[in-house]
């Protein structure tokens, strides 16, 4: 693996392991951590609610490794992110 693709992987198991602690406890008015997922310079968390089943129930963020400064970003930092896209996403549920 080359020093770049081993640094990248490393954030990517950073902010993973930081993450998945989250996945219990609400992000923001109901809407929980549901997976984080790497993909190339980046990594995908995905919301939503704790008991959904729907794919357009959920929704997905893709947060580069870096900031605009070239540095890598910090697992709280990449948190605070999330929190605040899901407290301003939350899909509208109906009950029938």
């Amino acid at each position: 693996m080359s020093g770049l693709c081993e640094e990248t992987a490393e954030q990517q198991a950073y902010l993973t392991r930081f993450l998945l602690d989250y996945t219990a406890a609400p992000l923001a008015q109901g809407s929980f951590l549901r997976g984080v997922l790497p993909t190339r310079d980046a990594v995908r968390i995905v919301t939503g609610p704790a008991d959904t089943v729907a794919a357009h129930e959920l929704v997905a963020y893709e947060v580069p490794l870096s900031d605009e400064d070239d540095e890598p970003v910090t697992a709280p930092l990449v948190l605070g992110w999330t929190r605040t896209l899901a407290s301003v996403a939350l899909p509208t549920r109906t009950c029938s």
